[in-house]
């Protein structure tokens, strides 16, 4: 009988181990959305909804969903990073954190692809450069920074202005400079997902409650990808995601909008396992 319990004692522990090893891992899913625009910037219409939807990636044990607010750069970067700081990789191959930013961007004086809060002045005083918004996040040396073997994807919903006369943008290059400074950065393992490439500006939907790309990429990540776009392994890959998003987007902007969408992702061949569907 004492030879039975302990046999028993060491399946079970066994088993429990092997639980903790290999279990499904929810992906940790920072969100922010700067909402608060006044006159003459135009609203970032829908944001909030995005989040919402996101949300039900909580609710399925795909990703662990911390939404953040974002007002203004110093109060939104500070979170931002101490979120960063503090959370878990995780997902299939416990290495992956995904940020999701939803605010307006657009190209400073200085040619340099910024984000733009609500309190930002037209002249470029308040805004955000790209490449600050990744070397706080993931360059600059400080405690807790993320290693460099985590996979890091940064999503932007940031296409909503394509023009703005009042702030002197004509045509708004920011998926153009977008890659240039994710290339020049280096940051290892790092993936930006654009909403919208050169020359397109990202639509929104009432017909879907909210953005097109941000309800399709809800729809991708928990688990349309992987059916519709990859091998029906349980898993979402960041490459099956993409075509999944330049498929979908791109076709309901196209028959609803008389308008091209394509979302970008930069750089176009890296891969990564995002969720588990």
């Amino acid at each position: 009988k004492v030879g039975l319990w302990l046999l028993l004692a060491t399946t079970l522990i066994g088993g429990f181990l092997y639980y903790l090893m290999y279990r499904p891992m929810r992906t940790p899913l920072l969100m922010a959305a700067a909402t608060q625009y006044a006159h003459p910037w135009p609203p970032n219409a829908w944001a909030k909804e995005d989040l919402q939807g996101l949300t039900v990636l909580d609710r399925q044990e795909v990703a662990n969903c911390v939404q953040l607010p974002w007002e203004s750069n110093d109060e939104g970067l500070r979170r931002l990073r101490d979120q960063l700081d503090a959370v878990r990789p995780g997902g299939p191959g416990k290495d992956v954190v995904i940020v999701y930013l939803s605010i307006h961007g657009a190209v400073d004086a200085q040619g340099q692809p910024c984000l733009i809060p609500p309190v930002a002045a037209l002249d470029g005083r308040g805004w955000l450069p790209v490449r600050e918004l990744l070397q706080t996040l993931f360059v600059e040396a400080r405690s807790g920074r993320v290693p460099d073997h985590v996979r890091k994807l940064v999503v932007l919903d940031a296409g909503r202005i394509h023009s703005h006369w009042d702030a002197g943008i004509l045509y708004n290059a920011f998926a153009e400079r977008l890659s240039e400074v994710v290339a020049d950065l280096k940051v290892p393992n790092l993936a930006v997902l654009n909403s919208a490439s050169p020359g397109q500006a990202a639509r929104v939907s009432p017909e879907l409650g909210g953005s097109v790309f941000g309800h399709f990429f809800s729809q991708g990540l928990q688990g349309a990808a992987d059916v519709e776009q990859g091998d029906h392994n349980g898993r979402v890959s960041l490459q099956e995601l993409h075509r999944y998003l330049a498929a979908h987007v791109h076709q309901w902007t196209l028959e609803n909008r008389a308008a091209a969408q394509t979302p970008m992702l930069i750089p176009a061949d890296l891969d990564m396992a995002l969720v588990h569907t």
